[in-house]
Parts: C-alpha cells; sequence; structure tokens
C-alpha cells in the first residue's frame, strides 16, 4: 500500500474495508494500523520471524553484542 501511495497507483478497495477518516472536509477511504514496538524482547518474533530483515541484517557490526544478549542468532 505504501508502493502504490508513493507511485501514486489506486490503492485496492478491499484494502480500505470500507474504513474512513474525516479529514476535516471529506470522508476519506482509511487503513488504520496498529503501531507495535519493537524491543530486543521481541525483535525475534516480529521482525526476524516476519522475515523482514534477517539476523544476519541486522546484527552487524556495533550492534552484533546486542544481538548477543538479546538472544539473536
Amino acid at each position: 500500500m505504501a508502493y502504490d501511495l508513493l507511485t501514486k497507483a489506486d490503492i485496492p478497495t478491499r484494502m480500505t474495508d470500507g474504513k474512513t477518516m474525516n479529514n476535516g472536509k471529506t470522508e476519506v477511504p482509511s487503513v488504520l494500523v496498529e503501531p507495535l514496538v519493537v524491543t530486543k524482547n521481541n525483535i525475534n518474533d516480529t521482525i526476524v520471524k516476519d522475515q523482514f530483515w534477517t539476523t544476519a541484517q541486522i546484527c552487524t557490526g556495533e550492534y552484533a553484542s546486542v544481538c548477543t544478549e538479546a538472544g539473536l542468532k
């Protein structure tokens, strides 16, 4: 969806599921996303598990020791 917005492509209506937000002038089709705070306690079960980034991509240089402490492999 972010790529579609960037490239000004149409967002499939199924993504908005009929939800809207009022911007003060009109109702705008919206996708409401709840943010998830990622910490060293849940990074393995979120970012790594979902294959957004691998531990090899995360645990580089100055972060290697923190990754070891967090149990990332």
